[in-house]
């Protein structure tokens, strides 16, 4: 017996969480110990774990000092659940997209169906890199099924189209 004055403390008896060596045998709150908690490999300190390395301990201990899991880059602080989405090539807030529709420093796309180079301003999204027809980053397209509409074309007088976009129709332009 290593503590006569305890009833709770042999050679045998559980351990426990409590500071004791309950079970005599050298080590205090040991792993497993009734009341541990989960920790998970922190490596990169950001305060989530990896879901599938994890001790049951009464106290953090070495890198296992996180008590939630689900870190999909235990090497890269800037990745973890919840974390925001970066345009950068890598799943920062670890749901398996990398580089999400509306991830920080995205850009505005637009719909560019008549591949002129310009897209509706009401057809965008805010993406990381082109995506199926948005691929332009200019907007401003008011007639994105023809080519020959957009703002960089110069009005044609007489044919009752605003064929540059600014709302005016077989004006003289002097361009």
């Amino acid at each position: 017996d290593c503590d006569d004055s305890r009833n709770d403390v042999y050679p045998g008896a559980t351990e426990i969480c409590d500071g004791l060596d309950n079970n005599c045998n050298g080590e205090i709150d040991e792993p497993n110990a009734v009341n541990c908690t989960i920790y998970y490999l922190d490596e990169d300190q950001d305060t989530y774990g990896k879901s599938d390395d994890s001790r049951c301990l009464c106290s953090p201990e070495g890198a296992y000092t996180a008590t939630t899991g689900g870190d999909c880059d235990d090497n890269d602080t800037d990745s973890f659940p919840g974390a925001d989405e970066y345009c950068d090539g890598k799943d920062n807030d670890c749901d398996t997209a990398v580089d999400e529709e509306n991830a920080v420093d995205c850009a505005v796309y637009y719909a560019d169906q008549d591949l002129d180079n310009y897209g509706r301003d009401s057809n965008n999204r805010c993406l990381c890199a082109p995506e199926g027809l948005h691929t332009t980053l200019q907007g401003g397209d008011c007639v994105d099924t023809d080519p020959f509409i957009n703002p960089s074309i110069i009005e044609i007088c007489d044919n009752t189209i605003d064929d540059n976009c600014n709302l005016l129709i077989d004006y003289d332009d002097p361009q």
